[in-house]
């Protein structure tokens, strides 16, 4: 743990909590397999030479930014957090409509009406991570010897493979004043595939 982005000068202790970029688990793994065909097929210049290699990650979300606007607290530094009134609940967004969190684990918007003008809200700005990562690159590599000096390489590269939808953590909606509050609206790219060839010589 350490200290977050934004500081209450008046109540030091809140502001230890997890970092802008902390990332409790992540586990990345990557592999390059020679593929068996000379040994299935019999070695010959179509059959030699392949390779599948990738790289896949599970990894946990960075933290939410529960923070507003308005600078309801009187703090001047817009340090608006909502307050907490029942359990944090997490779903899928890619199952609940983009709903992270159910908005109703905290008080209604922010504002005189539902804070006390000056006083912070009870939640810390980091108190959660948002949606994590399930990512594989990969790619088909074959290498052709043309002569004995020259070869060449044909390489088919797919980025997201499977097309998993990997909602990202900076786009949940932490502002309780927004319409969308609770929500994942950003996600990284789908599935990218690229082919490129080179001659080595």
């Amino acid at each position: 743990d350490s200290y977050s982005a934004a500081y209450d000068p008046r109540t030091p202790s809140r502001n230890y909590g997890p970092s802008t970029f902390d990332i409790r688990n992540n586990l990345v793994m990557s592999y390059n397999w020679e593929l068996p065909f000379a040994r299935l097929f019999g070695a010959r210049r179509i059959t030699t030479g392949w390779h599948l290699a990738g790289i896949t990650r599970f990894a946990d979300g960075t933290p939410v930014s529960l923070q507003g606007g308005g600078d309801y607290a009187l703090t001047n530094l817009g340090l608006d957090y909502p307050t907490q009134v029942g359990p944090i609940h997490k779903s899928n967004p890619r199952a609940f409509g983009n709903q992270y969190f159910s908005p109703t684990a905290f008080a209604s918007g922010l504002s005189c009406g539902y804070e006390v003008c000056g006083v912070t809200g009870s939640s810390p700005q980091y108190s959660f991570s948002g949606p994590g990562t399930i990512n594989t690159d990969a790619s088909l590599e074959k290498d052709t010897r043309l002569t004995e000096s020259v070869s060449l390489n044909f390489r088919l590269e797919m980025f997201n493979v499977f097309n998993h939808a990997n909602f990202l953590s900076s786009g949940v909606i932490g502002n309780p004043s927004s319409g969308q509050f609770g929500q994942a609206t950003t996600v990284a790219p789908g599935r990218i595939g690229q082919i490129s060839g080179k001659i080595i010589f």
